[in-house]
């Protein structure tokens, strides 16, 4: 022992230790920061966070958490080495362009791109072609997002605009009311004329053309009848 007294020639034994034995690295993957710190303190490793991240899916587990390390589980260090970790971030995608898309094929798209829709306005138009399509979306196609994210949609309705009913019969009327979806062309009185060319055509109407209204609106009519 160190402070012995020994005989001059007393062979003296030196034992030279080789330090701490090594350890392996444990997995971190799907831990938080928190939970692998406290491990490998445990163990006399490091833990280094890393300002690189990994982008992953969102229903992986790993967003805000150890996504990858260095070393790799189950290598085998020395005490006081240090481990790189890299947390998860959402992976990231490109918003599409759905404008003009009904709201089905617009829900598809953004299913089949890891994105939700969400349809928080609405816009009249005046064409029955458009009834029900995506007419803005926010944000705009090109944008990067995190997978997952909504898209704002705002989509068409449609509602006619009236047509000018004057100088058609009703039943003419009544075709094209019936085309634009309207309701009924109702005749709800008469008006005299000597024309003999305007008997039985449409006079005045109640709502005026060009007028936006909701579909399955009934239209009143004053209907020519020849003076006696």
């Amino acid at each position: 022992a160190a402070g012995q007294v020994v005989p001059r020639e007393a062979t003296i034994i030196v034992i030279v230790s080789l330090g701490p034995e090594p350890v392996n690295v444990p997995d971190l993957v799907g831990k938080s920061a928190a939970q692998a710190e406290s491990e490998l303190n445990a163990l006399g490793l490091l833990l280094v966070v890393s300002s690189e991240t990994v982008e992953v899916p969102i229903d992986s587990g790993l967003i805000n958490n150890i996504a990858s390390q260095d070393p790799s589980s189950g290598t085998e260090v020395e005490v006081g080495s240090e481990v790189v970790v890299r947390l998860g971030v959402p992976l990231q995608v490109t918003v599409p362009n759905l404008v003009g898309l009904t709201t089905q094929q617009a829900q598809d798209q953004a299913t089949a791109d890891g994105l939700n829709v969400d349809i928080n306005d609405t816009t009249i138009t005046n064409d029955l072609n458009n009834d029900g399509r995506v007419a803005a979306q926010d944000p705009a196609a090109g944008t990067v997002v995190d997978e997952g994210s909504f898209i704002q949609l705002t989509v068409f309705v449609y509602q006619p605009d009236v047509p000018d009913f004057v100088g058609q019969t009703v039943a003419e009327a009544q075709a094209l009311a019936d085309s634009l979806l309207l309701g009924e062309v109702i005749e709800d009185g008469t008006i005299e004329t000597t024309d003999a060319a305007l008997v039985g055509t449409i006079a005045s109407q109640d709502i005026d053309p060009g007028t936006s209204v909701p579909t399955g609106t009934d239209i009143r009519v004053i209907v020519y009848v020849l003076q006696p």
